[in-house]
């Protein structure tokens, strides 16, 4: 009987711990996707900002060279 008692007890210890493992885990798993959706998007926003630049300064020479070849004319 004493047997009995004590095996249900460690069985629900086990069964504890196994659910608060896999809610540890599931924890860990929602903050790495959120960490990694905010490092995503701040990559995304400062390539684009890169690409923004980059065709400004192609526009401001297109429009430079394009004043020097009217100006010799």
């Amino acid at each position: 009987m004493a047997n009995v008692h004590a095996e249900k007890i460690l069985d629900n210890m086990v069964a504890f711990i196994k659910q608060h493992g896999e809610e540890e885990r599931i924890n860990i798993e929602k903050k790495m996707n959120e960490d990694f959706t905010v490092k995503k998007n701040q990559f995304i926003m400062t390539k684009q900002k890169e690409i923004e630049e980059n065709f400004k300064n192609q526009l401001q020479n297109e429009k430079n060279n394009y004043k020097i070849d009217m100006s010799k004319m």
